[in-house]
This record gives C-alpha cells, sequence and structure tokens, in this order.
C-alpha cells in the first residue's frame, strides 16, 4: 500500500483540474491512511483488485469526465475500505 499511495500522491500533484484533484486527493488520502501490510491471501486478492482499478483511474485521466473520474475513485476507495475491514477482522 506505500506504493500505491506514493503512486497517487505523484498523480494528484500532476493534476492541475480542480475537480479531478479534488477527487484524486480522495483516493490519495484513504489509500494513505490504510493499513499499509497484511500477508493474508484473502488480502492479496483485494490488494490486486485495488491496483487494477487504480490503473483504470491513471488510464487516460485527462479524458474522463468528472462524472467517470468520480465513479473510478470511489471504486478505488471501496476496495480499499474493504481491505481495511479485512485487515482489522484478521487482527
Amino acid at each position: 500500500m506505500k506504493n500505491l499511495s506514493l503512486q497517487a500522491e505523484d498523480l494528484y500533484n500532476k493534476v492541475e483540474d480542480t475537480k479531478r484533484k479534488a477527487e484524486l486527493k480522495k483516493m490519495w488520502e484513504t489509500i494513505k491512511y490504510s493499513d499499509p501490510v497484511s500477508k493474508e491471501e484473502s488480502i492479496h486478492l483485494i490488494n490486486e483488485q485495488i491496483a487494477e482499478a487504480f490503473r483504470n483511474v491513471c488510464c487516460n485521466l485527462e479524458l474522463k469526465t468528472p462524472e467517470e473520474l468520480s465513479k473510478e475513485v470511489k471504486a478505488v476507495i471501496n476496495l480499499v475500505n474493504r481491505r481495511n475491514s479485512a485487515c482489522k477482522a484478521k487482527k
């Protein structure tokens, strides 16, 4: 998650449009404050889903409508929240 957090921060810093920046900030902060490490197999699958959803956000970012970006960011946030819940349940 540390690497993904750095990528999300980098993406946030590169974007100039305020609407896109606001959406990316929500995603970055959710990732930044998530449970940093887990070696559980069940968490591994969620990590892969998060990485795929994050790639979707990054792909053609400037061509997306604010609504499209918001939907994709929400998908990442929902997966990260699901991962955090799974991590918490394993502790």
